[in-house]
């Protein structure tokens, strides 16, 4: 976990709206290694197939430039940290919360994104 987080966290996130190849290699490697931790193999399946289902989405989503509400880089890598200190603490509840807040930003922006831009 702190291997990915850390590959994740130096990866740079790319110039312009959409994140380069490198950052989502490195981000998909950090919640890839997060599920690897799961001893269910049935739970860890589906949440592996949810994860890849969902990547579609995560690469038409962008921050809209003109909302100050919208997470910076350094946010979104807070929310990264947080998920990985929970995790490493075992702290299942915080774990949960953190990862409904990466969901719903992402989940934000694509309802959020023109469809003509």
């Amino acid at each position: 976990m702190l291997a990915a987080h850390h590959t994740f966290e130096q990866t740079p996130r790319g110039d312009g709206d959409q994140p380069s190849e490198d950052w989502l290699i490195a981000h998909a490697d950090f919640h890839t290694t997060l599920l690897a931790g799961c001893a269910n193999p049935r739970l860890s399946d589906l949440a592996a197939s949810l994860r890849e289902e969902a990547e579609l989405y995560r690469r038409w989503s962008r921050p809209a430039p003109a909302d100050p509400h919208r997470w910076t880089d350094h946010a979104l890598h807070k929310e990264h940290r947080d998920l990985l200190d929970a995790v490493m603490a075992r702290d299942s509840e915080r774990a949960d919360a953190a990862l409904r807040r990466l969901i719903g930003f992402t989940s934000g922006m694509v309802l959020d994104t023109d469809p003509h831009a």
